[in-house]
């Protein structure tokens, strides 16, 4: 009967744990998130939020469109830096290793076209 306190004990420890480490990733990203929208001007702060209920929110897409968002290159070098420790808050080690892969890729397909119709702009 002993193994089975045990196993109960490990089982709670493993729960709690879980709960805090959940409790601790949201406090950061809540901040990392207050931090950002704190950073932004006024007009770039309105073009950053959307409701809850907007198309916009769903308008996710690997392809280079228009978007009603604000661009990273519209950022200052501190809102870029809050804005990669909100992307950070929500990603695993991995995750961010993709999204900056991603992203570093984007560069190779903006050169490769340049002078194409389908060019970035």
């Amino acid at each position: 009967m002993p193994w089975k306190r045990l196993l109960l004990i490990a089982g709670s420890f493993l729960l709690l744990t879980a709960a805090y480490e959940r409790l601790q990733s949201v406090a950061t990203m809540t901040g990392a998130a207050k931090a950002y929208l704190a950073s932004l001007t006024p007009e770039l702060r309105a073009r950053t939020q959307f409701s809850m209920t907007s198309d916009e929110r769903l308008n996710w897409h690997f392809i280079p469109i228009e978007r009603k968002g604000v661009a990273l290159r519209e950022m200052t070098s501190e809102q870029k830096h809050l804005a990669e420790a909100l992307l950070a808050a929500g990603l695993s080690q991995q995750g961010m290793i993709k999204a900056h892969t991603i992203m570093s890729l984007d560069q190779i397909l903006k050169e490769a076209e340049k002078n194409t119709k389908r060019g970035y702009a």
